[in-house]
């Protein structure tokens, strides 16, 4: 994806947010402070510069609501970007943060994002002709996320993979759950 060039006025922001930071450390501010500065990079796809801010702001400050936000434009990014190994890699890290562990909404959140990733990923092995990969990440998915609404699907899916490979015993144990 093609970067778009910071505007001096947002770049003197920027500059203005790292040297606030720098000198005032941890204040209340801080995390809104650091959270607009990534957002700047965001908003000109530069994702890796921007990602990198965010996953800062996210260890430093998991408790604000920010880090929330933070958390969402990074897997928008990855998914901008169709990179759904590291929507399922950064999903999974955010759903081990113990900071993160009481809020129940958010949590359902990420959850279903690297259920997503993980069947995309799946779609994108049968793609390959690579079905007992394939078949292997569906059930992966379901093993982890039950309740997913990709369930139905998954649960096909991997029977038909199954079945591409001739492998017809796992197939019809697929198809009756």
């Amino acid at each position: 994806m093609n970067t778009r060039e910071i505007p001096p006025l947002r770049k003197e922001l920027i500059t203005a947010s790292d040297i606030y930071t720098a000198k005032f450390g941890k204040d209340e501010k801080t995390p809104k402070i650091l959270y607009k500065a990534a957002e700047v990079y965001m908003a000109h796809d530069q994702f890796e510069e921007g990602r990198r801010r965010f996953v800062d702001l996210i260890n430093q400050y998991p408790q604000d609501e920010v880090a929330e936000y933070a958390t969402n434009l990074v897997i928008e990014s990855y998914l901008i970007e169709k990179s759904f190994i590291d929507v399922e890699k950064f999903s999974r890290t955010m759903l081990g943060k113990p900071e993160f562990a009481r809020k129940t909404e958010f949590l359902a959140e990420l959850i279903k994002f690297k259920s997503g990733a993980m069947f995309k990923l799946a779609e994108g092995l049968g793609a390959e002709e690579k079905h007992d990969e394939a078949a292997v990440m569906y059930l992966k998915m379901l093993e982890e996320n039950p309740q997913t609404q990709f369930a139905a699907m998954a649960l096909n899916n991997a029977a038909v993979a199954y079945e591409r490979v001739q492998r017809y015993a796992p197939a019809m144990r697929m198809y009756r759950r």
